[in-house]
C-alpha cells in the first residue's frame, strides 16, 4: 500500500510539508525532474519543502491547504498552470520568473492591493487570472477595492480572461451579453414581474442560449444567442 494513502482509508494522508518521497510516490517517478504535474489538493500542506526540485513540473495544484510561503516554487520555469486557491498567501513575488506562465489561480487568499501582482505583468504568455471564486465564496481583500478590475487590467493588458470572464474577442461579448441579460431576468423574477425558463445547450455544444419570460399580463418574450 502506497504510503502516500492512510491504511484502509483510500484516502490521502495529510501531508504538512512536501518531501522527496512524496513526490515520488504521488507522480510514480523515480526522478523529481521527471514530474511535470501534480495534484496536491487538500492535503493539510503548510509548507511546499523541496517541490522546487521538480524543475521541469508544468502543471501544479496545491489549493486548500494552509500555504503562506511561495518562495520554494521560484525555480519552476517551466510552470504552465498553477492553482494555489484557498490558502493563506499574501505574496506572489516567487513567481516573477515563471515565464511560462499561463494560467494563475489565486482565488480565496489574503491578498491586499494591486502592486502585490505587479510580478505578474512581465510574464509574456500569463493571460489567465482568478483573484475572486463567487460560486464558492473564494475572495482576496483586493477584489474589494475600489476600480479592481480597471486598476488590474491597466496593469495586465495581456489578459485574456479574468476571474472566469472572457475579456476580449467574440465570447467576451457573448460573456457580457448573458451576464446583463441574466442579471436583469433575474431582477425581474425577484420583482414577481416575469416567470423564467432558460435553455441552453449541453456544456461543449455548439448552438443556441434562448431565455424566455412571460409578464405578468400573459405576453412571452425570448431572447437568442447564438
Amino acid at each position: 500500500m502506497s504510503e502516500d494513502t492512510e491504511k484502509g482509508a483510500g484516502e490521502p494522508k495529510p501531508l504538512s510539508q512536501v518531501t522527496q518521497q512524496a513526490l515520488k510516490t504521488h507522480s510514480g517517478e523515480f526522478e523529481l525532474d521527471s514530474i511535470t504535474y501534480i495534484n496536491f489538493r487538500d492535503r493539510g500542506i503548510n509548507d511546499l519543502g523541496c517541490i522546487g526540485e521538480c524543475t521541469n513540473l508544468q502543471h501544479l495544484n496545491v489549493s486548500m491547504n494552509d500555504i503562506s510561503r511561495l518562495a520554494p516554487l521560484s525555480p519552476l520555469k517551466h510552470l504552465v498552470t498553477l492553482d494555489i486557491s484557498a490558502n493563506r498567501i499574501t505574496q506572489l513575488d516567487a513567481l516573477k520568473d515563471a515565464d511560462s506562465l499561463h494560467t494563475l489561480n489565486a482565488a480565496g487568499n489574503l491578498i491586499s492591493s494591486i502592486d502585490k501582482l505587479a510580478c505578474l505583468a512581465k510574464l509574456e504568455h500569463f493571460s489567465n487570472l482568478r483573484l475572486q471564486d463567487k460560486v464558492h465564496e473564494l475572495f482576496n481583500p483586493v477584489c474589494h477595492g475600489a476600480s479592481y478590475k480597471k486598476r488590474l487590467l491597466s496593469m495586465m493588458p495581456r489578459l485574456k480572461v479574468l476571474d472566469g470572464e472572457v475579456l476580449s474577442g467574440k465570447g467576451s461579448e457573448v460573456f457580457k451579453i448573458c451576464s446583463e441579460i441574466d442579471a436583469a431576468l433575474q431582477a425581474a423574477h425577484d420583482s414577481g414581474l416575469y416567470a423564467i425558463n432558460t435553455s441552453k445547450p449541453p456544456s461543449g455544444a455548439s448552438g443556441e442560449c434562448s431565455v424566455q419570460f412571460v409578464g405578468v399580463a400573459g405576453v412571452h418574450f425570448a431572447v437568442i444567442v447564438h
